[in-house]
């Protein structure tokens, strides 16, 4: 789940800040504060949460919609085995889809689906 401190990086890359409980009311800016964000001087803090509550979904969507990338890297076997499983469906005449090489990696494929 992503967090409205993960939005404001995402959209004011270049400020610093501390929030306290992800609470909008508890930011603290250091450097860089974005325009529309001083709320104790008028500025509309409902349109700057929507903002960032927008930026938190869109940031939620691509999250889900790449996290077959993050499990297929983990159950991956390292890319040394991977080359020796290579190596030895070559060196064994077995370089197809039978072999350990192709099979494994099928596997996780088949496990962790891209999303459609």
């Amino acid at each position: 789940m992503i967090h409205i401190s993960k939005a404001i990086r995402s959209l004011h890359p270049d400020s610093e800040f501390a929030i306290e409980d992800e609470d909008i009311n508890k930011i603290r800016w250091f450097l860089n504060q974005p325009s529309g964000y001083d709320f104790e001087n008028g500025d509309d803090k409902e349109s700057k949460l929507q903002e960032l509550l927008t930026e938190v979904e869109r940031l939620n969507q691509l999250n889900t919609a790449n996290a077959y990338k993050t499990t297929r890297r983990i159950k991956y076997p390292t890319v040394t085995d991977q080359l020796d499983m290579l190596w030895h469906a070559i060196d064994t005449g077995t370089l197809d889809k039978s072999s350990d090489f192709y099979t494994t990696l099928k596997s996780v494929k088949n496990n962790y689906p891209k999303p459609e």
